[in-house]
């Protein structure tokens, strides 16, 4: 299970802080460090200007008593350790605190310190002389004591000052991040299909603000507009799809229907046409009279034009159908002509009007091509 988003910012705001307050408490703890150091050897500078003077005029003077209080007001001065008086004394002089060795003196917590003592008689002019030497040393451990309380209350403070910021960043987190998430969250898994129509508002504190979460709630909105025109074109699509589907349905049987339809008329009406034209053609070869030859005349023409239509029908389907196909054979414009005028000359010669066919003498009479389609167009 992933952790939440309000744990990984408490573990990341306790871990900078931890971070910064051990930064900040290195830092603090060296500068008082260089300032305790400071203070001490200002003490040991006191020391000199101070003590050591009048230790010396004690010590020319083989001043027992005054030595020792003086040695005791040096060991009450803050850090000191150890207090002692060196020279050619003919009496012991008390030493405070142990001295360190002299080679554990490079990594002992101590700054030593060793001060001659000099005297001058002022009632001569013989030089300043030597009367013995003051060992002092100032302990470190108090400094190092000191410095780890402060290095311990900094870290507390960094510390708890983390947990709050951390608490209220919690609370934040959850007020204006995580609540409105998990609002959006629950409206991502609660939608349906049929609810696209529905936007996602959320009612958040603060007023009428716009941030990274307004973004979120208008790009979620903006997804589900998005996706709820991506359905309806596609339903649009499918639509039409079946609509196409049905009218290529129903354009299939209607050329079935089509088909059958001439099928039969080229079956029904052309059989008998043709059984009348020939008849007809049988009778003529008869002597008969003038009456009942013209007739069976007209009978034929007749017959011969309303073939002449069917075959047109069947030619438009087969045009319609992209199956028609055009003959290339020779033929003679001469007899082509003659059939198109004897199509018409009963029903001219009837109504009494005279039909005249003027051919131009350099018309080529032998040609290539489909003579039957001329005809119809003819």
């Amino acid at each position: 299970m992933r952790p939440s988003i309000s744990r990984l910012m408490t573990v990341m705001v306790l871990a900078i802080s931890l971070f910064v307050a051990l930064i900040a408490a290195a830092y603090q703890v060296h500068a008082a460090y260089r300032n305790g150091i400071a203070d001490i050897e200002q003490h040991l500078k006191l020391i000199e200007s101070t003590h050591v003077p009048s230790l010396a005029a004690q010590v020319w003077a083989l001043d027992h008593a005054l030595i020792d209080r003086q040695i005791e007001g040096i060991a009450q001065l803050p850090d000191v350790s150890h207090v002692s008086v060196t020279g050619d004394l003919p009496f012991p002089v008390r030493m405070i605190g142990s001295p360190t060795p002299p080679d554990a003196a490079a990594s002992a917590p101590v700054l030593q310190r060793t001060f001659k003592l000099m005297y001058a008689d002022p009632e001569s002019d013989a030089p300043a002389q030597q009367v013995g030497e003051l060992h002092v040393e100032a302990s470190l451990v108090g400094l190092h004591h000191r410095l780890t309380q402060m290095a311990w209350t900094i870290v507390t403070t960094e510390l708890l000052r983390a947990l709050a910021l951390a608490t209220a960043i919690i609370i934040v987190m959850r007020l204006f991040v995580l609540r409105p998430l998990a609002s959006i969250a629950d409206h991502a898994r609660s939608t349906r299909l049929d609810q696209l129509d529905q936007s996602l508002t959320l009612d958040r504190p603060g007023g009428t603000r716009h941030d990274e979460i307004d973004t979120l709630v208008q790009a979620f909105n903006q997804m589900r507009s998005s996706l709820k025109e991506e359905m309806e074109k596609r339903e649009e699509t499918e639509r039409r799809s079946r609509q196409w589907q049905i009218d290529q349905e129903a354009r299939l049987l209607a050329d079935e229907a089509k088909r059958a339809f001439f099928s039969h008329m080229s079956h029904e009406i052309r059989t008998p046409m043709n059984a009348i034209i020939g008849m007809s053609e049988l009778a003529l070869q008869h002597e008969l009279a003038e009456q009942p030859r013209r007739y069976i005349s007209k009978v034929q023409t007749a017959s011969k034009m309303l073939l002449a239509l069917v075959n047109d029908v069947l030619d438009y389907a087969k045009i319609d159908s992209g199956q028609l196909q055009l003959e290339r054979v020779e033929f003679t414009l001469d007899d082509l002509l003659d059939g198109v005028v004897d199509l018409v000359a009963q029903q001219v010669a009837d109504k009494g009007i005279e039909l005249l066919l003027d051919t131009p003498a350099r018309s080529p009479q032998r040609l290539l091509g489909d003579p039957l389609r001329l005809h119809q167009i003819c």
